[in-house]
């Protein structure tokens, strides 16, 4: 059960990201993590952090939620949406872009469209340069 949100595209990399950079990475893309200070993630079994009280205190800072759907293509050079119940993508793509892509010198291109269940939540996410717009309501 739960909310279906429909993705079509990808965002394409200037270059394939680093196998080093893939695997840090990938502790954020995929499993919910414990932030320790100075910037030292620690992946955690993700049953008991349900609790709305437990999961302010374990987000990294800016982090918009526990899971990121976004996923490597498998040459390293794309990212796209793995999941139909994606929760937040345009906020957890804003925070890739801000806390690993920008700072390690990738650049990203592309757009994805969204369809939820709802008829009005739809639209683009459209990344050219690393600026990322969010254009609702509208599918090319």
């Amino acid at each position: 059960m739960g909310y279906y949100t429909y993705f079509d595209g990808s965002f394409t990399l200037d270059r394939a990201v680093s196998p080093g950079h893939v695997a840090f990475m990938e502790m954020v893309l995929g499993r919910p993590l414990v932030y320790q200070g100075e910037d030292a993630f620690f992946p955690v079994d993700p049953a008991p952090l349900y609790d709305p009280q437990l999961l302010s205190e374990v987000y990294f800072p800016g982090m918009p939620g526990l899971w990121c759907d976004w996923r490597f293509s498998e040459e390293r050079t794309s990212i796209f949406a793995a999941s139909n119940k994606f929760s937040r993508p345009a906020e957890w793509l804003a925070y890739l872009l801000d806390r690993f892509f920008l700072p390690w010198g990738y650049v990203l291109h592309g757009q994805v469209t969204w369809q939820g269940e709802a008829e009005e939540d739809r639209g683009i996410l459209l990344v050219e340069n690393n600026i990322l717009s969010i254009i609702q309501g509208s599918v090319i």
